[in-house]
C-alpha cells in the first residue's frame, strides 16, 4: 500500500551522485509520466477505502513507462559539477596601491551612544586617529542621524586618520587601543584599508 515515489526519487538522486545522469533522467521521466496518467493512484492520495494501486503495480507502471517523456512537466537536466581550478598563487588581488586609513574597534559597554561617543572622542585626542562614527547593529548611532535603533551592548567604533592623505601605523593604533582599553572592554579590531583609492570596507547605514 505504500507509495514508492519518495524512495524512487531518492534513488534518482543517488544515481546523479554516482554520475549516472541518463539513467536518473529516464527513471524520473517515467515516474512523472506515471503520475500524469493518473491510472495508478496509491492509497495515500485517494484514500485506502477507494480502489488503489499496490506498491508493486505502481512500480510496474513506472517500469513500463521507461523511455517516455512527461507531457506537462519538464524534468530538469543535470550534469556533473565542475569545480573551477584554483591558481597556485594564493594572492587573488594585487592592487597597485594600498594603505591603512583607519580602524574599527569593537567595544562592549552598557553606555548609550550619546554618552559613549564623547568619551571615545576624548580618548583619541593627540592620536593620529579620530572618531568618525559609532554604529550598533549596522546603523550609525553617533553622531545621531535620526535612525531609530534598539541598541545592544556591542558597538563598532570607527576611527579614521586625522590627515586623510597619510597612513595608519601600528604604533598609533596600539596607542589608541591602550587608551580605549583603559576605560572599555574591547573585543577585536579591524584595520580599514583602501585599494587603489577605493575603500575595502563597508559603511554603516546612515554613514557618510
Amino acid at each position: 500500500m505504500i507509495n514508492p515515489t519518495a524512495v524512487i526519487g531518492s534513488a534518482v538522486m543517488m544515481l546523479r551522485h554516482m554520475g549516472e545522469f541518463d539513467a536518473a533522467a529516464r527513471i524520473e521521466n517515467a515516474l512523472i509520466v506515471t503520475m500524469e496518467g493518473g491510472k495508478h493512484p496509491t492509497g495515500d492520495i485517494v484514500g485506502y477505502d477507494s480502489p488503489t494501486a499496490t506498491t508493486t503495480a505502481f512500480t510496474d507502471a513506472i517500469i513500463a513507462n521507461l523511455g517516455q517523456t512527461a507531457a506537462n512537466f519538464a524534468v530538469r537536466t543535470h550534469k556533473p559539477i565542475k569545480m573551477p581550478e584554483l591558481p597556485a598563487d594564493p594572492v587573488s588581488v594585487r592592487p597597485k596601491q594600498r594603505r591603512v586609513v583607519g580602524a574599527d574597534v569593537f567595544v562592549e559597554t552598557n553606555l548609550l551612544p550619546d554618552a559613549l561617543g564623547p568619551k571615545l572622542e576624548k580618548l583619541a585626542e593627540g592620536n593620529a586617529l579620530k572618531l568618525k562614527m559609532v554604529s550598533n547593529r549596522g546603523t550609525q548611532v553617533y553622531p545621531a542621524k535620526g535612525a531609530i535603533t534598539d541598541c545592544v551592548d556591542q558597538y563598532r567604533c570607527r576611527f579614521m586618520l586625522r590627515v586623510p592623505a597619510g597612513e595608519l601605523n601600528d604604533a598609533a593604533l596600539a596607542d589608541l587601543l591602550a587608551k580605549v582599553g583603559g576605560q572599555f572592554r574591547w573585543m577585536h579590531v579591524e584595520k580599514l584599508q583602501e585599494f587603489d583609492g577605493q575603500p575595502g570596507y563597508t559603511k554603516a547605514q546612515g554613514e557618510d
